[in-house]
């Protein structure tokens, strides 16, 4: 009844524009004589030697169908549409066919066509155009469709083709259902949406659906079901709505896929959808499904060669729903695949921006490794770590999504920051980086590193002459160093902060190794006036683990450039600081470079220099909770060193038969009214010493330095202990 009115008003206007009366014509007869009867006309394509062709009737419409199903594909010609059609809901043959493919360009001018109705039972591209092949329409507009389908159909096109579809709107109902599943036959599936199914390379702009979009299969492979599209395979969708209701459901709990989208399915191959809003509700699977995901604006994203794919600025306000065995939703995207064979360079990369980790309802771990975050916000997900440090620029960060296992020695060669956030490296895994950059490596949990065969370190940065930071990582049974780093400069800058150390499984190695060496005498060791900010670390395990040093600095010119403020030692005696003119070191009875013991009763001529501030001394003493052993500031000696303050570094006390530490002796060493001298040792006084120890012979040996004067450092060998020295 509708149809009918809207057909008598028409024709009297007509009627009016030409001077008549409207008793002058039968309205029901102009109805009818208007109303699509299904035929088609060529007319206005004359001997189609134009290069612009004007379409104003239903038989134009199908007459152009006509064309271009037999073989013209108006390549270089434009189809102008000068009036709005109403389809009258006659079944509709799309315009082009398998091997006959609409090439030109569409201008609808704003108008309407209405009630379109297509009705298709093969497994085969449908809509009102079959496939767009290089083609463009623009600014036409579709309302009141009614399309059923078993194939693959979009209500503007089935296919578009490196197309442009541009200002276009859909409105109506779409329903696809998969065949019967033939048990025989490879596995298929079914996929609509409201505009295009199928957009390969294409360009998509300023278009709307609220095509309400119902797909289901009986058991089929996957089904999709879209806004705007399906299928996004390159191209981009840009400033789009969908408002209509989106829902794909399958029949197989066993092995039915399910994807649905407010805009599109998935997109993948470099795809770009900037500016699109869903209103509508989105809904994938149901009960009978084995597996579903919806997003409210990309139900899938596809990672693999090549491209880089870039969601951004996009609002969805629709409901989401996913039902199944195994089900996914986010509120823009449903599920982010990665392949694994790909090469992780910048042409399979991922753009997210203004997307939030809740609104993303799956990211498969097993294949996305890390997102590369760009200094101006982007991000580009990357399916290897390496692809993700080539790409990188100095002041960009990179982060894991997932644990990694075995992943060799990565080359960071910018100044970047390597972002672990809270994940786990473990295996043969080592993070090298060039010295003359550095970077920052953080939130990392480095667990059961097995490089002892190749001597590698979890972190090595050799010739260091920028900034390396460390900080909050955990390191947990590595084989080798923790932490190695080799300055080569006084510009070299160490700062290792807030981590956790625990457990070695090698003997002969440290968790923290700070050596200064010489790059232009083939690596020997060299004095720098390098910098080393390590605070705030917590060393557990160390107790027969290591027969080396936890935490080892030495060859620096620049004590108050050393920091060591309020690291905890679980073992205390775990401490070596060194440089060329004195060595701190704790339990073992050797300074570099290596003297035997026996040749420790020689006197050791030292160059003059303070080896640690007192911030460093006393920090040392907190950071280890008051365990450090026999620190001992003396404000001022009598003699030359009367002007100068000096310290006496740790003295170190061991049973005289075995020579293993004693946590017992907790001796105070004081010098008093003492004049140094290069040819002179000291005796000391010994308290504290608890009384089991009383008669015994006990070794201790001191360093001591004074500024400006040159000192002794010797072994004081058989101190007596009796009740006097308590």
């Amino acid at each position: 009844m509708k149809k009918q009115l809207a057909a008598i008003l028409a024709s009297t206007m007509l009627l009016g524009a030409a001077g008549l009366t409207a008793a002058a014509a039968d309205p029901v007869a102009a109805a009818e004589a208007d109303t699509w009867d299904g035929s088609a006309t060529q007319e206005w394509y004359e001997d189609g030697s134009g290069e612009t062709f004007t379409i104003s009737t239903a038989e134009d419409l199908a007459g152009l169908a006509e064309l271009v199903n037999g073989g013209t594909n108006f390549a270089g010609k434009t189809i102008t549409l000068e009036t709005d059609i109403d389809l009258a809901d006659i079944e509709w043959t799309p315009i082009g066919k398998s091997g006959a493919l609409f090439s030109g360009t569409f201008n609808g001018q704003e108008h309407t066509i209405s009630n379109l109705k297509i009705t298709n039972d093969q497994e085969d591209y449908c809509g009102f155009f079959y496939c767009l092949s290089g083609a463009a329409v623009t600014d036409l507009h579709i309302s009141g469709a009614d399309v059923t389908s078993s194939g693959w159909t979009g209500v503007l096109a089935g296919r578009a083709e490196d197309a442009a579809i541009t200002g276009c709107t859909v409105s109506g109902v779409l329903v696809a259902e998969g065949p019967e599943p033939d048990p025989e036959a490879e596995p298929s599936g079914v996929a609509a949406a409201g505009l295009v199914e199928y957009s390969y390379q294409s360009q998509i702009t300023d278009c709307s659906s609220d095509v309400t979009v119902n797909v289901s299969s009986l058991g089929n492979w996957f089904t999709y079901a879209g806004g705007i599209a399906c299928e996004v395979n390159g191209g981009a969708i840009n400033n789009c709505t969908n408002t209509g209701a989106i829902t794909g459901t399958s029949s197989d709990n066993e092995k039915s896929y399910t994807y649905a989208g407010g805009i599109a399915t998935y997109v993948k191959n470099g795809a770009t959808v900037t500016g699109c809003t869903n209103d509508g509700a989105v809904t994938a699977g149901d009960s009978n499904t084995f597996y579903a995901v919806a997003g409210g604006i990309l139900g899938q994203i596809w990672v693999e060669d090549p491209g880089t794919i870039t969601v951004t600025g996009c609002t969805n306000t629709g409901t989401v729903t996913a039902t199944a065995s195994d089900s996914y939703k986010g509120n823009q995207i449903g599920e982010i695949y990665t392949y694994n064979n790909i090469t992780g360079k910048k042409t399979n990369t991922l753009v997210l921006d203004g997307i939030q980790d809740d609104d993303i309802g799956w990211e498969i771990q097993d294949l996305i490794v890390a997102d590369l975050v760009k200094s101006n916000g982007d991000v580009y997900g990357y399916p290897t770590l390496e692809g993700a440090l080539t790409d990188a620029e100095p002041g960009d960060t990179v982060e894991m999504t997932r644990d990694m296992a075995d992943i060799g020695s990565l080359s960071i060669d910018k100044n970047i920051i390597f972002e672990g956030r809270g994940h786990i490296i473990s295996g043969d895994s080592s993070l090298n980086f060039k010295g003359d950059v550095g970077g920052t490596v953080q939130n990392v949990n480095f667990e059961n590193i097995h490089n002892e065969n190749n001597n590698k370190s979890a972190i090595y940065a050799s010739g260091l002459t920028a900034e390396l930071v460390v900080k909050d990582c955990s390191f947990d049974n590595v084989d080798w160093d923790c932490i190695q780093v080799t300055p080569y400069a006084d510009t070299a800058s160490v700062v290792i902060t807030g981590n956790a150390f625990r457990n070695s499984s090698i003997q002969g190695q440290r968790f923290i190794h700070v050596e200064s060496r010489n790059a232009a005498s083939s690596g020997q060791y060299a004095n720098y006036a390098f910098s080393a900010e390590i605070t705030g670390n917590k060393f557990y395990g160390t107790d027969g683990n290591l027969s080396q040093e936890a935490l080892e600095v030495y060859f620096f010119t620049a004590p108050e450039k050393i920091n060591l403020e309020k690291n905890y030692f679980q073992d205390p005696g775990k401490v070596w600081l060194s440089s060329d003119y004195v060595t701190f070191r704790s339990e073992n009875d050797k300074i570099y470079p290596y003297y035997e013991n026996e040749e420790m009763t020689q006197l050791v001529y030292l160059p003059t220099a303070t080896v640690l501030s007192a911030n460093a001394v006393d920090a040392i003493k907190e950071g280890a909770e008051g365990t450090i052993r026999f620190i001992t500031k003396v404000d001022a000696l009598n003699g030359t060193a009367t002007s100068f303050g000096t310290y006496i570094l740790p003295l170190f006390v061991f049973e005289h038969v075995d020579e293993n530490w004693s946590d017992e002796l907790t001796a105070v060493v004081t010098y008093t009214g003492k004049d140094i001298a290069a040819d002179q040792t000291y005796a000391a006084d010994l308290t504290g010493i608890p009384e089991k120890y009383f008669g015994e012979d006990i070794v201790a040996q001191s360093f001591m330095v004074v500024d400006g004067e040159t000192v002794t450092s010797d072994l004081f060998n058989a101190v007596s202990v009796d009740d006097l020295a308590q």
